[in-house]
């Protein structure tokens, strides 16, 4: 955990996340399907999907949106 609390550093720590998750995606979507039933069985791998990607990249812009609010103000 970190205490990066103001939004446009939330934004980025988020950004970060999405763009980690996309690349997670990739690769497991590259790996041989002589493998997959090995990689399936390790738990939370079917979580990492572009649903995950998509609300983390939403939530990245909420944050940008308040800190891009603030810096008008």
């Amino acid at each position: 955990m970190n205490n990066r609390s103001k939004p446009w550093e939330i934004a980025a720590d988020l950004e970060t996340a999405w763009m980690a998750i996309h690349d997670a995606e990739a690769a497991l979507d590259a790996i041989h399907p002589s493998a997959l039933p090995e990689v399936e069985a390790i738990p939370g791998t079917d979580r990492v999907n572009s649903d995950m990607v998509a609300a983390l990249r939403a939530l990245s812009d909420k944050y940008q949106a308040i800190a891009d609010a603030e810096e008008d103000a």
